[in-house]
């Protein structure tokens, strides 16, 4: 009779079984960001000096404070229902980016996620309500602007994953 002992390959089998799912959670996590990443800078910011008139209709109508970057700062990543945070100024895309990076912390490999934007008047600035998508909506060019950047480093971020 003759015996291998499988216990050594059996323990490096498990082990590149773990690398290999920690890597392809770092790519689907980087993936992720590099989408709220571009619907940050394809939304527009908005002009609360300039627009006020609107700002102060926005606000009666939906309770939000009269300041810009409430747009910017409402995409989110969610693995169940859509909810909304309204992040204020100029820099409420870093909240949003912020948040996101936290949430795909929890990310599990083959759980289902959203990424979305979730400002109440987000269908407005996708219809070009706002001169600053250029006549072509947000998600067009965030759908271009993310598939070139995944296309080039998707292998990167599968080697980066730990």
């Amino acid at each position: 009779m003759l015996k291998v002992d499988a216990g050594p390959l059996l323990y490096s089998l498990e082990k590149a079984a773990e690398l290999i799912e920690q890597k392809l959670k770092n790519m689907v996590r980087e993936v992720a960001l590099d989408v709220v990443q571009a619907g940050t800078e394809n939304t527009p910011l908005g002009d609360s000096r300039t627009f006020m008139s609107l700002y102060l209709q926005r606000q009666q109508e939906t309770g939000l404070e009269p300041m810009e970057g409430v747009a910017q700062g409402a995409w989110i990543v969610s693995f169940g229902e859509l909810f909304f945070v309204p992040h204020y100024g100029g820099d409420s895309y870093n909240d949003a980016i912020g948040e996101a990076t936290m949430d795909m912390q929890q990310y599990k490999l083959g759980q289902p996620f959203r990424i979305a934007n979730t400002a109440p008047y987000i269908a407005n600035l996708e219809g070009n309500s706002s001169p600053q998508t250029n006549g072509m909506g947000i998600v067009e060019p965030t759908t271009r602007q993310a598939e070139a950047v995944i296309n080039a480093n998707l292998k990167t971020y599968y080697d980066r994953g730990k």
